[in-house]
C-alpha cells in the first residue's frame, strides 16, 4: 500500500483501464482449477521499416566500426531526437555500404582466378603448352595461392 499512498483516485483512468482487459482478455474454462485463466491478446505494433539489417560479424571488423564510429561523430544535424537519431542512422548506413563496396572490390575473387586459370589450360589443351602459356598459368597460380593467403589473414 505505500506506492498508492499520495495518490488519487481516477475514474476516468479505472474506466479505460477496464475496458482494455475487457477487449483484451479471453477468459479459458475452468477445468482442473478453482481459478479460471486469462489470455490477455497482444496486438502487434508496426513501428515501420527497420533502419538496415545489422549482422554480428560487423562487429569484429575493426575497419567497419571504425567507419560507424566516425560516421556517427560526423553526422551533424539539429531537430527533434528522432529526427537526429534517423538521420544519424541513415548516414551510418550510406556509410557501411559504401565501405562493404569496396571491400568487396578489393575482396579476392576464386570463380574469377578459377576461370582465368580454365582458360589457359583449355587454350594449351587446343594449342599446346608454350613458355607464355606456362608462364601466365604460373601467375595465376600465385594470384589463388596469394589470394587465399589473404583471406585466410583476414
Amino acid at each position: 500500500m505505500a506506492e498508492r499512498r499520495g495518490s488519487e483516485y481516477n475514474i476516468g483512468s479505472m474506466r479505460t483501464f477496464n475496458s482494455f482487459l475487457l477487449q483484451a482478455k479471453t477468459g479459458l474454462p475452468r477445468c482442473f482449477s478453482d481459478y479460471s485463466a486469462i489470455l490477455l491478446g497482444e496486438q502487434k505494433v508496426d513501428l515501420g521499416p527497420s533502419p538496415f539489417r545489422f549482422y554480428n560479424e560487423w562487429l569484429e571488423d575493426g575497419e567497419m566500426m571504425k567507419q560507424a564510429s566516425e560516421g556517427w561523430i560526423r553526422c551533424k544535424t539539429e531537430g527533434s531526437t528522432g529526427f537526429v537519431l534517423s538521420s544519424k542512422l541513415k548516414f551510418v548506413k550510406e556509410r557501411m555500404q559504401r565501405y562493404i563496396l569496396t571491400k568487396k572490390k578489393d575482396s579476392f575473387s576464386m570463380k574469377e582466378v578459377e576461370a582465368r586459370l580454365q582458360a589457359v589450360e583449355s587454350k594449351a589443351i587446343c594449342d599446346g603448352w608454350t613458355e607464355t602459356l606456362r608462364k601466365e598459368r604460373m601467375d595465376i597460380l600465385s594470384d589463388l595461392w596469394n589470394g587465399v593467403r589473404k583471406e585466410e589473414q583476414a
